[in-house]
């Protein structure tokens, strides 16, 4: 398809639901999506980059995974969703989520 359309190259993202499911599970959730998807990029490095998935709400859960991401996976940025069930990035909690996000200085996806 990307190349019937002459799409070169293309980030994986995941759109909502994202990893917050109302359960427990959006650390594993997140994890599982973004290992998968950096085993994509390797086998095809020249078509496809990575935009990592946060488990949101969860700060800590959060925060461990933007340094999976962009430190062990070295994906091209972050994808947070509008209605990521977290309030105001950069108040309360997420404010360490936010400094995180900003010191990693990479693009980032903000659908």
């Amino acid at each position: 398809m990307m190349d019937r359309h002459d799409i070169p190259r293309s980030p994986l993202s995941v759109s909502s639901p994202d990893a917050h499911l109302g359960d427990s599970y959006g650390e594993v959730v997140a994890r599982h999506v973004n290992d998968f998807g950096a085993d994509v990029v390797r086998a095809h490095s020249d078509r496809f980059g990575l935009f990592g998935l946060l488990p949101l709400p969860d700060v800590q859960g959060t925060l461990a995974e933007i340094d999976h991401i962009l430190d062990d996976l070295g994906a091209d940025g972050l994808a947070v969703e509008s209605n990521g069930h977290v309030g105001i990035w950069g108040i309360g909690s997420w404010n360490r989520c936010g400094r995180t996000w900003t010191a990693a200085r990479r693009w980032c996806s903000a659908p």
